[in-house]
């Protein structure tokens, strides 16, 4: 497990993926609170509206604690996911296409430990990309629109990562199995799609 992990980190480095990634996320974590403050702003500008407050009214009651939600439910839920996925999707499918796959494969290793280190390495880069995105976007919303509790900072965070790396796992499985790319995103967007469903499903049968 040590010299998966090791060559793991070894072609992290040369793809330089712990660096881009969290400047990735980092962008998409100072966007929302930013796009909240000066949208209005923005559409008053470019619509000619004069009064704003009607577009506030639209946008609703915005607290630190809802901006905060919003970054993990629509910035990272969604377009980090996919920049992720694809940062993700070559990482066995470059292995097998190389013959490195095949040449481990001659080894006494074990699928499990060859699938289990790239879960802990991409789950890695994940929590590095996730916590530095977050933080920036702790930092402008505070500064922005209010003080938050940091219990409640937390959790959200751990709860999120869980969730996030549930899909990295998924992601991975889905790259071991099938072969054509093309299958993988499929079957990666509808596990997604569905487990959003299952989660979001209330218990009178209303979404």
């Amino acid at each position: 497990m040590k010299a998966l992990l090791a060559k793991e980190w070894l072609e992290k480095k040369r793809n330089l993926k712990w660096i881009w990634l969290p400047v990735v996320f980092a962008i998409l974590g100072l966007t929302q609170p930013l796009m909240v403050k000066f949208l209005p702003e923005i559409l008053k500008a470019v619509s000619g509206i004069e009064n704003s407050d009607v577009l506030l009214q639209m946008m609703g009651t915005q607290t630190s604690a809802s901006i905060l939600g919003q970054t993990l439910a629509s910035q990272f839920d969604q377009m980090g996911i996919i920049i992720f996925a694809v940062a993700t999707m070559g990482c066995i499918s470059a292995d097998r296409s190389s013959g490195m796959l095949a040449f481990m494969m001659t080894k006494p290793l074990r699928v499990s430990s060859y699938l289990s280190a790239k879960w802990i390495s991409e789950g890695l880069t994940a929590f590095c990309a996730l916590l530095i995105g977050y933080l920036f976007s702790v930092y402008y919303t505070v500064a922005l629109f209010g003080k938050v509790e940091w219990e409640r900072i937390v959790i959200a965070f751990f709860v999120y990562f869980i969730w996030f790396v549930f899909l990295v796992g998924l992601l991975i499985y889905a790259v071991q199995v099938l072969e054509v790319e093309p299958l993988q995103q499929v079957l990666l967007w509808l596990l997604r799609f569905y487990l959003q469903v299952s989660r979001r499903w209330e218990p009178n049968g209303k979404c």
